[in-house]
């Protein structure tokens, strides 16, 4: 997940800190947030903004489609004529890949010595954690 955060201060070593108004990082370069203690987390994290709506035309074309499937083949094959396929497949969610994560026991051992270094550099700046 990338994050973009607006006036950050950005600290390196053997530099100054710098202040920045905006900064974009990619997902692969955090490894964890250390967030203020202050921070109404129970407030901010509600999701409040209104649902899309759903268009009647897609809707009824939803449930004609509901209708007919399991009833033979139906024009366009099985995928309805959109194309075949893509990419090399595998497993059907993340979830699935988090599931069987422990066939790789090195790289499972690695990710729990690093959330328990960030569970204890957390600790260590007053952070509760489970």
């Amino acid at each position: 997940m990338n994050a973009h955060l607006r006036s950050v201060k950005l600290i390196t070593r053997n530099l100054p800190p710098t202040n920045l108004d905006t900064i974009s990082i990619r997902g692969n370069n955090i490894r964890y947030f250390i967030l203020p203690d202050s921070l109404p987390l129970d407030t901010l994290l509600v999701d409040d903004a209104p649902k899309p709506k759903v268009n009647k035309r897609k809707e009824a074309i939803k449930e004609r489609s509901k209708s007919v499937r399991g009833s033979g083949p139906q024009r366009g094959g099985p995928r309805g004529g959109r194309g075949g396929p893509r990419g090399r497949g595998g497993p059907p969610s993340i979830g699935f890949g988090l599931f069987t994560f422990k066939d790789c026991p090195d790289a499972y051992t690695e990710l729990l010595t690093e959330i328990s270094q960030a569970k204890d550099h957390l600790r260590s700046k007053g952070v509760h954690v489970d």
